[in-house]
């Protein structure tokens, strides 16, 4: 069955390298998917043996610049689907699922509405808040439609689908959840690459280290106010963040406000951050909000040691799957392959230097990674022995069983 799989971008981020990843594995079941990609943005490349569209010549800028392009894309992507039946859409992140919902709802005879499957990425309440007017009315229009013509709807959590279901009114039996899966022997063997030369000398020091878009979401200005607390007991400990994004200067001013603006590296967006997780002293997810968080299964499959807040939605069903999904951490959660700490409140002011109780916290819970050698090295073995539940060869069956069964 040939198979239409729809991203904004190749841009570098946890939901593009799911994209990938599904081709992969649905490639190897028999399918044929190809690539539609909004925008000509190819920071990451697909396997040769997935054709690729590109759907507007333009790479990623403004709202309004995308918004100028969303008819050219709708038009070059309804173009190829009259040409060429595919058996199913499936759409990765909000900008695709507004392009497919609109193709599929105006132009039913061409993109089939039953042959369609929207992907929600994010734990929508929380992400939603923080849009800008324009792009909150977008996503609150793309997902009750979604949910008042029971458009299939797949989402990577079953925290992020309760809230859905609560907030936009989906109908349980429209959704699945399929959790983010990563090639975890791959990314284990990636992982024993060394580190490049002119950022090697620093793993002679404890590391902690934070990976993603340098983004509100990502909560890295927590993780350097945690950082600095951390600092008052290993002298020597160096963070290091790999990324890109537009909160750098700003992280950079409150660095030099915390006195580490030392010991703090951004090496830029990596393409093998795995033998970074792996070298690395413990790795610190500090995020807000998420949904399904890639880096986290990739983190596992590198052997890391974990420290992650349990915020909505996913790192508690990827941590602790034997917890409930609806209990939230109150205190420092030790599991046997990371630590949980309570979601981090939001603070007012990045530049602000005082610590609050989640972020003593924080610190709290990296130290013992720092300290306790024997302590360690038992969070990563049993971190790859987890990574298991998360392969790709399992995620691409549970897409595989929800095709068959929409059928």
């Amino acid at each position: 069955m040939r198979l239409s799989v729809i991203i904004a971008s190749l841009g570098g981020g946890g939901a593009e390298r799911v994209v990938l990843s599904l081709c992969a594995g649905l490639r190897e079941m028999g399918y044929r998917p190809e690539l539609f990609c909004l925008d000509n943005d190819y920071i990451m490349s697909s396997d040769e043996d997935i054709e690729t569209h590109t759907l507007s010549k333009a790479k990623s800028q403004s709202v309004l610049q995308k918004s100028l392009r969303f008819f050219t894309q709708v038009i070059a992507l309804l173009k190829i689907s009259k040409k060429q039946k595919f058996g199913y859409y499936i759409s990765h992140m909000e900008r695709s699922n507004i392009v497919l919902l609109f193709c599929a709802t105006i132009f039913p005879s061409i993109i089939p509405p039953k042959k369609c499957i929207l992907t929600v990425h994010n734990h929508l309440e929380s992400s939603i808040k923080l849009k800008t007017l324009f792009k909150k009315l977008a996503a609150k229009v793309l997902y009750f439609s979604a949910a008042r013509y029971k458009y299939r709807v797949v989402f990577v959590s079953e925290c992020s689908r309760n809230n859905a279901c609560d907030v936009f009114g989906f109908n349980q039996h429209d959704t699945s959840v399929i959790p983010n899966f990563v090639p975890v022997k791959k990314i284990h063997s990636k992982s024993q690459e060394t580190i490049p030369e002119e950022w090697e000398h620093l793993f002679a020091q404890p590391v902690i280290l934070g990976v993603g878009r340098l983004s509100y979401q990502k909560g890295f200005e927590h993780l350097l106010r945690a950082f600095s607390k951390v600092k008052e007991c290993e002298e020597q400990a160096q963070l290091i963040i790999l990324g890109e994004g537009e909160l750098k200067n700003d992280l950079l001013e409150l660095a030099k406000e915390l006195n580490i603006i030392n010991d703090l590296h951004f090496p830029g967006f990596v393409s093998n951050p795995f033998s970074w997780l792996r070298k690395a002293d413990v790795y610190v997810m500090s995020s807000l909000y998420e949904g399904m968080p890639m880096i986290l299964l990739e983190a596992l499959s590198s052997s890391a040691a974990i420290v992650s807040t349990d915020c909505f939605s996913g790192p508690r069903e990827v941590l602790a799957p034997h917890t409930s999904p609806t209990q939230v951490a109150q205190e420092i959660e030790n599991h046997s392959a990371a630590v949980l700490v309570p979601p981090i409140k939001n603070r007012q002011r990045l530049e602000c230097t005082d610590l609050n109780q989640e972020e003593s916290l924080l610190a709290e819970a990296i130290l013992p990674f720092l300290q306790k050698p024997l302590y360690n090295l038992s969070c990563r073995q049993a971190a790859f022995n987890l990574a298991q539940n998360y392969d790709i060869s399992s995620g691409a069956q549970a897409w595989d069983n929800l095709i068959k069964n929409d059928n």
